[in-house]
């Protein structure tokens, strides 16, 4: 059985595992989210002509 202190090691580590991963998450869909919401406008500026 794991101590008291393993488990908070463990628990620290997924925890920070977990915000990594949605940190890198959303640093790789940054940019398609700015082109959708660029090309969003466009087609947005375009209809009310």
């Amino acid at each position: 059985m794991l101590t008291i202190p393993a488990l908070t090691l463990l628990f620290i580590c997924i925890v920070s595992s977990l915000a990594t991963a949605f940190v890198w998450m959303l640093w790789e869909l940054e940019p398609k989210i700015a082109k959708l919401r660029r090309d969003h406008v466009h087609i947005f500026r375009d209809r009310m002509r």
